[in-house]
């Protein structure tokens, strides 16, 4: 195999990971904006919650729980 036939092989899979990628946020977002419709958060719950939900950073769980509780 020569050096242009290994390239377009690299880049071909560079492209199909991109995709999965694509792809992937695609489906994170759709999650993301059912959670909201369900929920509906408030303007500060929903600071944290791209973050915790998306990102998975989950030591906003706290400050989630916490915002919750607090409008209740």
């Amino acid at each position: 195999m020569n050096a242009e036939e290994k390239l377009a092989l690299i880049k071909k899979s560079a492209e199909k990971i991109r995709q999965i990628d694509i792809d992937s946020n695609k489906e994170k977002k759709n999650i993301y904006n059912s959670l909201k419709e369900e929920i509906n958060p408030s303007t500060t719950l929903e600071t944290f919650l791209w973050d915790c939900v998306v990102l998975g950073l989950r030591f906003y769980e706290y400050d989630i729980e916490k915002i919750l509780k607090e409008d209740v």
